[in-house]
């Protein structure tokens, strides 16, 4: 089964558990649920690291090759941040971009993400560290090697570090469940259920 390279070490059981939970958090799209990693306010919560995505090399190397030909052509910082731009390059950030979204027909009114509630780690909304990374689903790695990691000990109303490492980082790991804000905004969303 190919799914075993994309979940190394895990049983059948454990298998069938995360294809659930999958399902589940594509449900809660249809739902109307947005990611939880793509909250404006996200970055006082968690760490994203657009180098870890899977392509980036690839579409680093791309981005750079225009740029010569032409300096008015995107930079990988764009790129890393624009879920449109990225999606031209077939890249995953905009599944992680902080950015409005626009529609061509109406690009006066763009799309934002807004929040309701505390930052839910618990959220069946928010991707694991290792989600979408060149490095697959391996735990083993550093801190500083995963997609988006949960910032450890911050305060309220300080900043947070410019980067994750083992002390001032942790891993997020595969939500199963929806959790209780999860079960509250579809409540919200749907008052009569």
């Amino acid at each position: 089964m190919s799914d075993f390279k994309v979940y190394p070490n895990t049983t059948p059981k454990q298998m069938e558990e995360l294809y659930i939970s999958d399902v589940a958090h594509e449900l809660g799209h249809i739902f109307g649920l947005q990611h939880e990693q793509q909250r404006l306010d996200r970055g006082r919560f968690v760490h994203f690291e657009c180098k870890n995505l899977q392509r980036y090399d690839e579409v680093k190397k791309q981005v750079e090759e225009e740029h010569k030909k032409d300096p008015n052509a995107p930079t990988m910082d764009k790129v890393c941040k624009d879920p449109l731009l990225s999606h031209r390059y077939g890249f995953a950030v905009n599944q992680f971009s902080t950015e409005p979204y626009y529609w061509s027909e109406k690009p006066d009114q763009p799309w934002t993400m807004t929040r309701s509630a505390a930052f839910d780690y618990n959220s069946l909304m928010l991707y694991h560290s290792a989600a979408f990374s060149k490095f697959g689903e391996d735990y083993s790695k550093p801190i500083g090697d995963y997609v988006i990691v949960k910032w450890k000990g911050l305060a309220p109303k300080t900043n947070p570090p410019s980067s994750a490492n083992d002390q001032n980082a942790e891993i997020i790991r595969h939500n199963m469940v929806p959790s209780s804000w999860d079960i509250q905004a579809i409540r919200e969303l749907y008052p009569w259920t």
